[in-house]
């Protein structure tokens, strides 16, 4: 292992740890022992840990601080560790690293830089969520690269994906988020905007908690007024959809 020359020289509380390079992309069928690998230093032991214990801590933020750290400066470096790596690093499993994680995403409001957010290995939405959602805000793609931390033909690729029929994806968000105030059956959004029930499912996670607590529970609405509220009529007992008036919808 030879390290660039800038880099031979370990400050106090640094270490050495082989990453996957950030342009090292997963393929099917490709283990990690065909995987490219390279050296990064990380701050094991910073300042700022110190400094946190000796003015009282949680054992909780303080793995949190430190497993930021870590991505950021892997991802500096050009390089992504994994759940995995940063279970060893903490000394804890995968799952409580896995809820740092999202905590600290939430929290946050920013995408951890893990190998499972940047190469789309992780069984999580958060990063396909924060792109889509910068999207229907307004931001254009250089700007979504730059929050999220992907390639600006990643960002492209998540938007092209979750659109359909030509349609711009803000038109087709906003129409299910209008029928989703009536019924939350995916089949039945499905059959009304033609969409499939894949893309639905992407829709309605977009939909921020906050708007679905204050909009009524489907089956609170009455029966008539749910078939007059929605942009077609609509047999919501049942399955047979008229298309006769669209002038609630999106267009």
């Amino acid at each position: 292992m030879i390290l660039p020359p800038d880099e031979r020289f370990l400050r106090y509380g640094q270490l050495v740890w082989m990453t996957v390079p950030t342009d090292e992309f997963p393929q099917k069928g490709k283990s990690i022992v065909k995987t490219r690998m390279k050296p990064i230093i990380l701050t094991y032991l910073a300042a700022e840990d110190i400094e946190t214990i000796r003015n009282g801590f949680t054992s909780r933020q303080l793995r949190i601080n430190r497993m930021v750290r870590w991505c950021e400066e892997a991802y500096d470096q050009g390089a992504l560790l994994t759940q995995l790596d940063l279970a060893v690093l903490l000394n804890c499993c995968d799952a409580v690293v896995s809820d740092y994680a999202n905590e600290y995403q939430r929290a946050s409001g920013n995408v951890l830089p893990t190998r499972g957010n940047i190469h789309d290995l992780s069984g999580a939405i958060t990063h396909k969520r924060e792109i889509i959602t910068l999207y229907l805000q307004g931001c254009l793609t250089p700007t979504i690269a730059k929050k999220t931390r992907h390639s600006k033909e990643a960002v492209d690729r998540y938007i092209r994906d979750l659109g359909s029929r030509g349609y711009p994806l803000r038109r087709d968000y906003e129409n299910v988020k209008l029928i989703r105030a009536v019924t939350d059956d995916v089949e039945k959004i499905s059959q009304i905007t033609h969409l499939s029930k894949r893309v639905i499912e992407q829709y309605l996670v977009l939909i921020p908690e906050d708007e679905l607590e204050n909009q009524q529970k489907p089956g609170d609405r009455p029966l008539d007024d749910q078939q007059s509220f929605l942009p077609c009529h609509y047999d919501v007992c049942g399955c047979n959809i008229h298309q006769t008036s669209i002038h609630h919808m999106v267009i």
